[in-house]
């Protein structure tokens, strides 16, 4: 279990992944999720040079990354083997839960892996972006990872196997910014509050 589940780099640069369950074909043999997402915070400054990369790579089995630069630029890669799918932000924003959303991955995808509220909490991120009229805060972001209600903290059973979101993160991404923001949790966010975590760089 070595390696990086998500961050983000002094070039402003962040990575995030998140599980396919309903990736439904064998796995290959090729670069674990952790691994390439080391690689990507620690070669690449932005999302342009992180998508080659992740294009570029055989993956083990379906996964999802979502990355963003300090430029505003934003891109889900949607993995596969042997194929993937990057869709580039066309509105500012993407998001992800944990199932495909490229009809191209549907073929690889069998709804009957999807967690049962994946699909429910796709919907609650969609109407929490799509649908405020305000602009959205860190303490809103917040507020929507830990409630289980009206967000997207996890805990549910699922074929005899407890799931929950074991941590939380969020990065405030700004052209030069200087700390880079970060506030994450230890433990599930609706128990556990963020702490904040500045990262200095020369």
């Amino acid at each position: 279990m070595i390696g990086c589940y998500g961050g983000v780099n002094e070039a402003g640069l962040a990575i995030a992944i998140l599980l396919a369950s309903d990736f439904g074909t064998e796995w290959l043999p090729g670069i674990r999720v952790n691994l390439s997402s080391r690689w990507v915070l620690d070669h690449h400054q932005s999302t342009e040079e992180a998508v080659a990369f992740l294009e570029e790579i055989p993956h083990v089995r379906g996964q999802l990354f979502m990355i963003a630069d300090k430029g505003g630029h934003i891109a889900r890669v949607e993995t596969s083997p042997p194929h993937l799918q990057t869709t580039h932000a066309e509105k500012g924003y993407l998001f992800s839960t944990n199932h495909y959303q490229a009809e191209s991955l549907k073929r690889h995808s069998n709804p009957a892996f999807i967690t049962p509220n994946s699909l429910t909490r796709f919907e609650k991120v969609k109407d929490f972006i799509e649908n405020r009229k305000e602009k959205i805060s860190v303490k809103d972001v917040m507020t929507f990872l830990s409630s289980h209600a009206n967000g997207v903290c996890n805990h549910l059973e699922f074929e005899g196997v407890e799931i929950a979101t074991i941590y939380s993160w969020i990065a405030e991404i700004r052209d030069h910014s200087n700390p880079i923001q970060l506030w994450s949790t230890t433990g599930s966010p609706c128990k556990n509050p963020y702490e904040q975590l500045s990262y200095f760089y020369s």
